[in-house]
């Protein structure tokens, strides 16, 4: 009995083991490289350092609150009501060499969005993972965004959205979410419960 015990303790033990592990790995792998608000007032400059964890397409974004949507212009295309916004950007290496870099203007639009959020592309980047430092300067804001005043978007470098990715680690952070969800958590609970029923209630 009590070798049951253990056994149904020790298994307990590793599934926890797995999840402490588990998602803090996979929210390092997949949190955004970089996450601040920037302003509409001003031409804006940012330098930071950043580490990119894997080999994957990311994507620099603005982020706006959903009630800014109906004010940025549905498609990317131009036109009379597009948003041109200059746009300056780069990632080089330690020694100095450039990895990846952007320079032009770029159409503010609503290019995807969510139930609070809607977000527009400024470019695709994909480096080697390594340790980066991020320069981008953003501006002259043009006379057409004053209708974005008052708003606090938000500069983004995300891992790109959609399911075409290629590093194990991806495949690790999709197929051990599931697994946890629905066969360890499920498992967990089964088991603790059988280790209560076997501590906890008298032999008869």
């Amino acid at each position: 009995m009590r070798s049951k015990r253990r056994w149904v303790a020790a298994v307990i033990g590793v599934l926890l083991a797995t999840q402490a592990v588990y998602w803090p790995w996979s929210r390092w792998i997949t949190s955004p490289l970089l996450d601040m608000p920037v302003s509409l007032d001003r031409i804006v400059t940012v330098e930071r350092n950043l580490r990119v964890p894997i080999g994957e397409p990311y994507q620099l974004s603005l982020m706006f609150p959903r009630r800014d949507l109906l004010d940025l212009p549905p498609s990317c295309s131009g036109g009379f009501d597009s948003i041109l916004l200059p746009l300056r950007w780069s990632l080089t290496t330690a020694a100095g060499d450039t990895a990846a870099s952007g320079d032009g203007v770029q159409a503010l639009c609503a290019g995807s969005w969510s139930s609070d959020y809607v977000w527009t592309s400024l470019a695709d980047v994909r480096v080697t993972p390594g340790r980066y430092q991020f320069r981008a300067t953003l501006g002259p804001w043009p006379a057409s965004a004053k209708r974005l005043r008052g708003t606090t978007p938000r500069l983004l470098l995300a891992m790109h959205g959609g399911k075409a990715w290629s590093s194990w680690q991806l495949n690790a952070v999709f197929w051990g979410g599931l697994a946890s969800v629905y066969l360890v958590w499920p498992l967990l609970v089964l088991l603790g419960l059988a280790w209560l029923w076997r501590k906890v209630l008298p032999r008869r």
